[in-house]
C-alpha cells in the first residue's frame, strides 16, 4: 500500500545508475565469455544467458538483491513459487491441453539443453552453477523481471519487483538520465496499492508463461486452446467474443453442417484439457493446500475450459 498519496505524474521512487547497473547486461557482458557463448553456438541468447550467470554469481557472494531471490525462488520445493521453466515434467503436465502446454514443454527442454551444451564448454559455466535447477532459476529471473526495451538498458532493478501488476495500473516506468523513475498515472490515494502494468496485451497464458502467475481475474486478451475445423486450426478469443460468435453463425449460415462441426471440436478440445470443471473448481477451494504450480495451471485450465464452452454454447 501506499505510504502516502500522489498527484498524477509525481515522482514516487527512482533508482540511479548505481543501483541497477551492476545488474545490467553491461556489466555482465566480458568478452571471454562471450567467445566461449559464441563457440557452443549460442551467440543469439549471449544476452540471457550473461545476465543468468551475473544474478548467479552476485547471488553466491552475496549480493542482498540477488540472494534473495536467489533464496526464494530457487528451489525444488513443490510448495514454494517457482517459474514454469523450473518446474518438473509432472507439473507442466497439469497444463495438457491449454494453450501454452507445447510451448513451456518446448521451452524448458530448450534451455535444459542449453546448460549440458554449456557445462561442455570451459569458460562459461563456473563454480557457481551447481545444476541445471540453478541455472533455469537464473535464467527464469531474466525472462520474468529484467527490464529492457525502448530505449532503456537490459537490466534488473532492485526494488521494481516489490510493485505488483494490474491491468488498471496507477504508476508508469520512466527512464532517462541513467535513472528509472516511477511515476504516478493517475491521482493515488494513500490506501491504495501501486501497480505496474506487466503487458498491456497479455492473455493469463502469457503472464503464466513469462512471469511464473496467474492473474487473479481474467484477461480480456484470454484466448482458448486452439480449434481445428476441417483441417484449419481456429483461434477464439475472449476479447470481442460477441463479434466473434456473430461471424461464425453467419458463417454456419451458408454451411449448416459447420456448426455442428465447430460445436464438436470445441468438445474435443475441452476434454484434451486435462482435469475437469468440478475437480478443478474443488481444487481452487481448497488452493492453500496445493503447490503454486498446481493453483496457476488449474486457474488456466478453467479459463480456457470456460472460453471453448461459451462458444459452444452460443454459436
Amino acid at each position: 500500500m501506499s505510504s502516502r498519496s500522489f498527484r498524477k505524474d509525481e515522482t514516487i521512487v527512482s533508482y540511479d545508475k548505481e543501483v541497477w547497473f551492476g545488474y545490467s547486461i553491461a556489466s555482465a557482458t566480458s568478452s571471454k565469455l562471450q567467445s566461449a557463448i559464441r563457440s557452443a553456438g549460442f551467440e543469439k541468447l549471449s544476452s540471457p544467458i550473461l545476465m543468468s550467470l551475473n544474478l548467479l554469481n552476485r547471488a553466491n557472494d552475496g549480493d542482498a538483491y540477488a540472494s534473495t531471490l536467489k533464496d526464494r525462488y530457487c528451489s525444488t520445493e513443490s510448495k514454494e513459487h517457482r517459474h514454469p521453466l523450473q518446474w518438473t515434467s509432472q507439473e507442466l503436465d497439469e497444463l495438457k491441453g491449454t494453450s501454452i502446454y507445447e510451448s513451456c514443454m518446448k521451452r524448458s527442454i530448450f534451455w535444459r539443453d542449453v546448460y549440458r551444451n554449456l557445462r561442455q564448454c570451459d569458460g562459461v559455466l563456473n563454480s557457481a552453477v551447481v545444476n541445471d535447477d540453478e541455472f533455469l532459476w537464473s535464467v527464469s529471473q531474466v525472462l520474468s523481471r529484467a527490464l529492457s526495451g525502448d530505449n532503456r538498458p537490459f537490466t534488473f532493478v532492485p526494488g521494481l519487483c516489490l510493485f505488483n501488476h494490474s491491468d488498471n495500473a496507477n504508476t508508469s516506468i520512466y527512464f532517462h538520465n541513467d535513472t528509472f523513475e516511477v511515476r504516478s498515472a493517475r491521482d493515488i490515494d494513500s490506501d491504495e496499492e501501486l501497480t505496474i502494468n506487466y503487458g498491456a496485451n497479455r492473455s493469463s497464458g502469457n503472464f503464466l508463461q513469462q512471469y511464473g502467475f496467474v492473474p487473479s481475474s481474467p484477461t480480456k486478451n484470454d484466448i482458448a486452446p486452439p480449434v481445428i475445423v476441417q483441417n484449419q486450426t481456429l483461434s477464439l478469443p475472449w476479447y470481442e467474443f460477441e463479434n466473434t460468435v456473430n461471424v461464425l453463425r453467419r458463417t454456419f449460415e451458408s454451411s449448416p453442417g459447420l456448426r455442428d462441426v465447430f460445436r464438436d471440436a470445441c468438445l474435443s478440445a475441452v476434454g484434451n484439457i486435462v482435469g475437469s470443471k468440478e475437480d478443478d473448481e474443488k481444487t481452487l477451494r481448497s488452493s492453500n493446500q496445493i503447490s503454486s504450480s498446481k493453483r496457476f495451471a488449474v486457474m488456466l485450465r478453467n479459463r480456457e475450459r470456460s472460453i471453448l464452452l461459451k462458444y459452444y454454447n452460443r454459436v
